[in-house]
């Protein structure tokens, strides 16, 4: 009995896993970045405090370029080949116009029972640096630009932390349990 039991525990468990991200990134030298993401960095940013890590999640490998740059912190990755994926730049929730912020806590109420916005980024699939200067002008979100957002959110049975991806119409597009290294074990 105690037997099955378990394996129930190790199915149960894992089933879920497949709608959880987990992530984890290591710093890591310069030198051990493709040549043509380094500069890529140096064409496009001045980057100061320029740090490098390797990021690996169940799906994916990536490097990943963290900065501050026009008073904001930016994470610019690239593929393990040096191939530009996005660009990520963090805001304030607040800094959205006011009829996109509405629409985002309405789609996010449909999701929870209550939420609270933890971190609110620019996700640019393209870099474009005269969308993200239009941003910091005038606070629209460009329409090929995403919103990822990382929220704790309530739902009946649980509250988690999740990564959102929004669209510029406030439209969830997808949305992952976020599971950090001290959650990965079983604990009784």
């Amino acid at each position: 009995m105690k037997s099955v039991l378990f394996i129930a525990l190790i199915l149960f468990t894992t089933s879920g896993i497949a709608q959880t991200k987990i992530e984890v990134e290591k710093r890591i030298p310069a030198d051990s970045v493709p040549e043509n993401a380094q500069h890529f960095i140096k064409k496009h940013f001045k980057a100061k405090r320029l740090k490098w890590y390797f990021e690996k999640n169940q799906n994916h490998s990536s490097f990943e370029a963290k900065f501050c740059e026009f008073k904001k912190h930016i994470s610019v990755e690239f593929s393990t080949d040096g191939t530009l994926e996005d660009v990520e730049v963090q805001i304030r929730f607040k800094q959205l116009e006011k009829q996109l912020e509405t629409k985002i806590k309405q789609t996010l109420g449909e999701e929870f029972s209550n939420f609270r916005i933890l971190k609110t980024q620019l996700h640019f699939r393209k870099y474009h640096p005269e969308q993200l200067q239009l941003f910091f002008e005038t606070n629209t979100v460009p329409k090929d630009c995403f919103l990822e957002l990382i929220i704790l959110g309530k739902t009946e049975t649980s509250k988690n932390r999740y990564e959102i991806l929004i669209n510029s119409n406030g439209e969830k597009v997808s949305m992952q349990q976020l599971k950090e290294q001290n959650q990965l074990f079983l604990q009784f």
